[in-house]
């Protein structure tokens, strides 16, 4: 994938478990990262800053805008 969990997940681990187990990890790793940050990350960053121009109406406004966004940053996995 070449992603930045991908790479930050291979620089910590290919020196003490090896290359063929570090790509396994690597790739298991982006894909949970890509959905925590689609389904909950961003959202969650986007409702918080609008909840003090908002109330709690703007939080639930930002946190829906929030998950349409992420949506194009981290798009939904192929396989």
């Amino acid at each position: 994938m070449g992603g930045l969990w991908y790479g930050l997940t291979r620089v910590s681990t290919e020196l003490f478990i090896g290359k063929a187990e570090s790509k396994k990890i690597a790739d298991r790793n982006e894909k949970y990262m890509r959905r925590a940050c689609r389904k909950t990350i961003i959202p969650t960053i986007t409702a918080v800053g609008s909840l003090p121009n908002g109330g709690m109406a703007g939080a639930v406004a930002g946190f829906v805008k929030g998950k349409e966004l992420a949506k194009i940053i981290y798009p939904p996995n192929k396989d």
